[in-house]
């Protein structure tokens, strides 16, 4: 008996904006681990998330910065402001109510504490997943 097609899982290019090189390659290292997803890029910085997402064009950008409230904000504006948007997934230490309006109101589709809710991250991609059409791949 033949086994049914399955559809194919798409794969969400997914870029890492941290400026810890410890928590960034431990968060990479988490997501490789992850069905369905790809790590396109890290960046240690706004401004080398800017130049990344232009570069990389990707589906999702996880950030775990600690930069002031202002700043994260035109950074998370900036990211929703290109052509072909990412999701944001915003990682904090914090749980602080007003750091969370501030990022969803900024653009930022998802608001996580890293220190209880990292588990949610497939359940996130599984909603992105099948909220996003998936995008053409440029072969070169």
């Amino acid at each position: 008996m033949r086994e049914p097609d399955l559809p194919a899982l798409t794969i969400l290019r997914v870029i890492i904006v941290d400026d810890s090189e410890m928590v960034g390659a431990g968060l990479a290292a988490l997501l490789a681990e992850e069905d369905g997803v790809a790590v396109a890029g890290r960046a240690a910085s706004d401004a080398e998330a800017i130049m990344l997402m232009e570069n990389v064009k990707p589906d999702v950008a996880v950030l775990n910065l600690e930069l002031p409230g202002a700043r994260l904000a035109a950074l998370l504006r900036r990211l929703k402001a290109g052509e072909c948007p990412p999701c944001l997934i915003v990682l904090s230490h914090y749980s602080l109510q007003p750091l969370e309006a501030l990022c969803l109101q900024a653009g930022a589709d998802y608001f996580l504490l890293n220190t209880s809710e990292l588990g949610r991250l497939p359940s996130v991609f599984d909603a992105i997943r099948s909220s996003r059409p998936p995008r053409r791949l440029e072969v070169e």
